[in-house]
Parts: structure tokens; sequence; C-alpha cells
């Protein structure tokens, strides 16, 4: 999770989620909404770049917002 919200970590966590910092082949790579052109060449850009090689190379992993993970663990 982009700001290492202990909150949100522990919701994942309570749902037996794991929280990792980097991207895996089969998981979910949380990203802020934050863009710029340089995106590319920041930390976390060098995060989105592995998360799309690795489901270029047959990963099952997904990349979605900060929000929209807002909203799933809100849900029952």
């Amino acid at each position: 999770f982009p700001s290492h919200d202990t909150t949100i970590v522990k919701s994942i966590e309570a749902r037996g989620g794991i929280f990792k910092s980097h991207p895996v082949r089969r998981g979910v790579l949380v990203i802020g909404d934050f863009a710029s052109r340089d995106w590319k060449y920041s930390s976390h850009g060098e995060k989105i770049r592995k998360a799309i090689e690795l489901r270029d190379n047959g990963g099952e992993n997904k990349i979605i917002s900060d929000e929209y993970l807002k909203y799933l663990l809100s849900e029952k």
C-alpha cells in the first residue's frame, strides 16, 4: 500500500492477505492516484513496471488504485 497505512495493512491481514512491499506473481499491487510524466523514474514506477513484467510473463497479479482498495475493504 503506497502510504503503508497500518489500518489498511491490518484489514488486509485480517482477511487472510499478506502485505509485501514489492510486486509478486500472484497478488495485487496498490498504487496511489498521483501521476506525473516522470512516474517511470520513481520507485513507484519501478514497482509498476515490475508488476506489468510479471503479469506479461504469466503472472496472475492485478494493479489497482488505493481508492479502489479502500472501497473493496469497506464492503462486508
